[in-house]
């Protein structure tokens, strides 16, 4: 193992998700009832656990987490991509099969060509499309930061809504066109939500 001249120290991060919404325990809002009612912003902020419970599903050592309805098109895309792949090898292993299969056969394997991969995902983002899927619906509470890193306050939005695209960051990405630069090093997320259209009229703290 050779010494590196340079290095380059990363934040790595750890999402907890809620398939329900949680008790919180400090930085309620105006209205809230019960464990949610406002109370002083802690000094230490950034360091307290604002969730009194423990998580559905955590992701461990992440840099980039996006949710929304283009992330739920691109897991669609590969989860059927991965079934007709599944449904090639179930069709190989038969020693024999009826001419209708054979042909179906044939035809996965067309669409699973290497040269195929932008036609085949346009194809599947267009059956998505058609679907009419919703956009996921989120309860939003974060922490703002300032210039400096340091917490300003918390931001909570109280009704549940739809996102095209809600993307949490710390690594640059060549095609962001919607967040500053997010920095590695910083200990910070930069984050970007964009609501769904059907839900543009509401208002909320994101507009």
């Amino acid at each position: 193992i050779y010494e590196a001249r340079q290095t380059l120290n990363l934040t790595v991060w750890r999402c907890d998700a809620y398939d329900w919404n949680p008790p919180w325990t400090v930085g309620g809002n105006k209205g809230d009832k019960g464990d949610d009612a406002k109370r002083p912003l802690p000094r230490n902020l950034a360091l307290q656990r604002a969730i009194k419970a423990l998580p559905t599903h955590t992701f461990p050592f992440f840099q980039r987490i996006e949710i929304g309805y283009r992330a739920e098109m691109a897991r669609y895309c590969q989860r059927e991509e991965a079934r007709m792949r599944q449904q090639v090898a179930l069709l190989s292993r038969k020693p024999e099969m009826s001419r209708q299969e054979a042909e179906q056969l044939w035809q996965l394997g067309v669409e699973l060509r290497p040269d195929n991969v932008e036609t085949l995902r346009k194809s599947l983002e267009a059956k998505f499309a058609k679907e009419k899927r919703q956009p996921p619906e989120l309860k939003l509470r974060f922490i703002k930061v300032d210039l400096d890193g340091k917490p300003v306050k918390i931001t909570h939005e109280p009704q549940y809504m739809g996102f095209s695209k809600l993307t949490l960051t710390n690594v640059p990405v060549h095609d962001d066109t919607d967040t500053l630069p997010p920095d590695p090093e910083e200990p910070w997320l930069e984050m970007h939500a964009r609501v769904a259209p059907s839900y543009a009229s509401r208002k909320s703290v994101l507009n």
